[in-house]
């Protein structure tokens, strides 16, 4: 699996911004449960996702914070 939240944080702290995650939903009984995290760098949320641990969605939240600067850097054009 790669470690999207390193990648992150470290890109992040080239640019002196802060990423932390948020809990922004939990749903589904004990045993089911999916969670919904938010990432934000800086003062801005950059993206959301969701996985069945925190941890999951924590690193999928962080790729998707990723593809979003990869794109937003490269003027979209992917």
């Amino acid at each position: 699996m790669n470690d999207y939240k390193t990648r992150l944080q470290e890109r992040a702290a080239r640019k002196r911004l802060q990423v932390r995650y948020q809990l922004v939903n939990e749903q589904g009984p004990d045993h089911d449960k999916t969670f919904e995290i938010a990432a934000w760098i800086g003062d801005r949320e950059q993206s959301r996702g969701v996985g069945k641990t925190k941890k999951e969605a924590e690193q999928r939240a962080a790729e998707l914070a990723l593809r979003g600067l990869d794109e937003s850097s490269d003027g979209g054009s992917k």
